[in-house]
């Protein structure tokens, strides 16, 4: 890994503390609607990570738990109506 890099990614103030319900919904928003440029290449993260001013490892980790928990809320709903429609 690059020094420099390395440097940066310790030392430089990146926001650091929890992610609060406003940046959950611009991250969801961002990638719902994210449209990569023919270009470029997919930075839809390296692209959150500036708006929110954290890192876009941190971004991306907590993209992975919004999702997790859509997917796991979907699950309850659906087991939820099915049970209902049986009875």
């Amino acid at each position: 890994m690059n020094r420099i890099y390395q440097f940066n990614l310790l030392f430089l103030s990146f926001f650091l503390s929890r992610y609060e319900s406003d940046e959950d919904e611009i991250i969801l928003d961002y990638i719902q609607k994210y449209k990569p440029d023919d270009n470029a290449s997919d930075r839809k993260f390296a692209d959150l990570a500036l708006i929110l001013d954290r890192t876009r490892a941190s971004v991306w980790r907590r993209h992975r738990i919004l999702k997790r928990r859509l997917e796991t809320r979907d699950e309850d709903t659906d087991k939820n109506s099915e049970m209902v429609i049986n009875f």
